[in-house]
């Protein structure tokens, strides 16, 4: 299990190929004597992770940016980088806090669209999101919370339809005689 941050929790000062190798390294399984004694094994090892961070950026998209410093990209290319950054360590399940938050309509497609890929290709994700159209687009089952008690759960056209979740999120509305 392996989880992303609703803030940036990247290496701001490192390359994007350099943050996702930190998380490859947890994929690659080196141990501390292979690698102080640069063993043939060490060397196949850290090839193999330089292979996977680059097939992670490719997959991301970020793979053309791999050289550039991490802090000097969009904020939507740092929220992918957030996303490369997990799943470099092949988690089972991949907990997404806030994915989409400040980015633009056209970053949130492109978004939902990787996401829909990581799930296809078996992780599962748990998604925490306050963008209600995009949870809509993705999600397969909804659990809504208002002050941290559950009023809802359900498919996503059931729980845009039900009332305590139209009344905690949207309000309503009252005349005054």
């Amino acid at each position: 299990m392996v989880r992303t941050f609703q803030l940036d929790r990247i290496f701001h000062n490192l390359s994007v190929l350099q943050n996702v190798l930190t998380a490859s390294h947890l994929y690659a399984g080196i141990g501390l004597w292979e690698a102080a004694l640069n063993t043939c094994g060490y060397r196949n090892k850290n090839r193999n992770t330089h292979d996977h961070a680059m097939k992670t950026l490719k997959f991301m998209g970020l793979d053309d940016k791999k050289d550039e410093i991490a802090r000097n990209l969009p904020h939507g290319h740092q929220k992918l980088l957030g996303i490369a950054i997990a799943l470099a360590a092949n988690p089972k399940v991949l907990l997404l806090d806030e994915p989409l938050g400040g980015m633009n309509p056209a970053e949130v497609d492109a978004t939902l669209e990787i996401i829909g890929e990581i799930r296809k290709r078996g992780t599962a994700i748990l998604l925490v999101e306050h963008n209600m159209q995009a949870v809509m687009k993705i999600c397969d089952s909804i659990v809504v919370l208002n002050f941290g008690m559950e009023i809802a759960r359900g498919l996503p056209e059931e729980v845009q339809k039900d009332k305590g979740v139209i009344q905690a999120y949207l309000g309503t509305k009252r005349f005054h005689t």
